[in-house]
């Protein structure tokens, strides 16, 4: 046992350095933007990547987490990365063969179709680009999946800072620099590839059957997981949907810059779980399940507390200082949105241990279903009522609301396996 406790440290080291410079880069690159762009171009720029990142997520499907369900398993490197590659070059003809399509209908004159083609020509790249994370967690190489974490940061984020450089040396128009924002998901593909030692040419090589035939297989697991993706980054990204639609474009891009920062905090959740979804898929003993649910409450709900005090005590001001005076609503809505967005820290590494040791994913995909539901249908009656404030208040009581089921899910669990002796069916 001792032996394994240095590695896990130096697993989520390593996975955190990666994720953390990542976060910071595009932490930046926001900043950058909100800076050099008015509020209301900024807004729309918010929608543009909101809605590609909403888009990914639904494009998913669950297939990564299914991956790393599936291949945790396989102990051959070889049969992996040929596996990997299988589903690189499956996803890359599906959505490849979306954007085509979208792009075909789109010709007719839909209302809103250059925001839609947008959001599918970003959210298809970024979604292809989001995979070669996956092999790395596999493996357990997380030294790998930190600099491919930094790479694919580092070089959306290079190409954002020259769109912004080339749009005001040049006095561009602003469709230029909007639809050369549209074209960051596929931007880091090729140095991704190379990273991975996947090639263009397997990439390209067409063997549909077996690749299709592959990703069918992993989507049996991966539909639940993809479901409860998609109602999470849905409900994360609502509220400046919402705002875009009343016409209120400074408003969501005040709403987004709170919600960055708090995404921001978050990518530090996604960096442990990415060290542990791969061993929760492996741990299958309920004594070992409970060490796991009460070592997450322990040691996240710490970390909770502790981000919740810096917040108040420093947080905040730094948020007005980086954003500027243009975004002091931002600060507004961050203070109601914080204790919401602070609190995956504790319950994502518990949904994992729901999803892969208990294999309870529909559990999840049911209470998110929920909280969107909810989110969805009081959030414009709240929105007239009480304004911006009171959106943010309903997100935030919400997120709380969930973290209560899930955790009252797991604690079932646990007592239910403690009297069966087995896992409960």
């Amino acid at each position: 046992m001792t032996s394994k406790i240095p590695k896990l440290v130096r697993d989520v080291g390593q996975a955190l350095s990666g994720r953390i410079a990542a976060s910071l880069l595009r932490l930046g690159m926001t900043v950058l933007l909100a800076r050099v762009l008015t509020p209301t171009r900024y807004g729309l720029i918010a929608l543009l990547l909101n809605g590609g990142l909403l888009l990914s997520s639904i494009l998913e499907m669950g297939l990564g987490a299914a991956f790393i369900e599936r291949e945790s398993k396989e102990s051959r490197g070889e049969v992996v990365r040929d596996r990997f590659t299988t589903l690189v070059r499956g996803r890359f003809w599906l959505w490849l063969g979306f954007l085509l399509v979208t792009t075909t209908v789109l010709l007719w004159p839909l209302p809103a179709r250059k925001m839609v083609l947008a959001f599918v020509l970003f959210g298809t790249g970024q979604n292809l680009c989001v995979s070669f994370q996956i092999v790395y967690q596999v493996r357990q190489d997380f030294a790998g999946y930190a600099r491919i974490s930094l790479l694919f940061a580092g070089v959306q984020v290079l190409w954002s800072a020259l769109l912004l450089l080339v749009f005001r040396a040049f006095d561009l128009p602003f469709d230029f620099f909007f639809w050369s924002m549209a074209v960051l998901g596929w931007v880091p593909l090729v140095a991704l590839l190379r990273h991975s030692g996947v090639s263009l040419q397997q990439l390209l090589r067409r063997n549909w059957r077996s690749d299709f035939a592959y990703l069918r297989e992993l989507f049996r697991f991966g539909k639940w997981v993809g479901l409860t993706t998609i109602l999470t980054q849905g409900f994360s990204r609502y509220a400046v949907f919402l705002l875009g639609a009343a016409q209120a474009l400074a408003e969501a891009g005040r709403y987004d810059i709170a919600m960055t920062v708090g995404r921001s905090v978050n990518n530090i959740v996604i960096s442990t779980t990415a060290v542990l979804y791969p061993r929760f898929a492996l741990q299958r003993q309920k004594d070992s399940v409970r060490r796991s649910v009460y070592q997450v409450l322990r040691i996240a709900g710490t970390a909770v507390a502790i981000g919740l005090a810096a917040y108040y005590l420093i947080g905040r001001w730094l948020v007005l200082w980086l954003f500027g005076p243009n975004y002091r609503a931002s600060v507004t809505y961050l203070d109601i949105l914080i204790p919401g967005l602070l609190l995956p820290i504790l319950l994502e590494p518990v949904v994992g241990v729901v999803t892969f040791s208990m294999s309870r994913p529909r559990v999840i995909t049911a209470v998110r279903l929920a909280k969107l539901g909810l989110f969805v249908g009081l959030g414009s009656w709240v929105l007239n009522n009480f304004q911006v404030k009171g959106l943010a208040g309903l997100q935030t009581i919400l997120g709380v609301a969930e973290t209560a089921a899930i955790l009252a899910f797991a604690f079932h669990w646990l007592r239910a396996s403690r009297r069966s002796g087995t896992h409960p069916g």
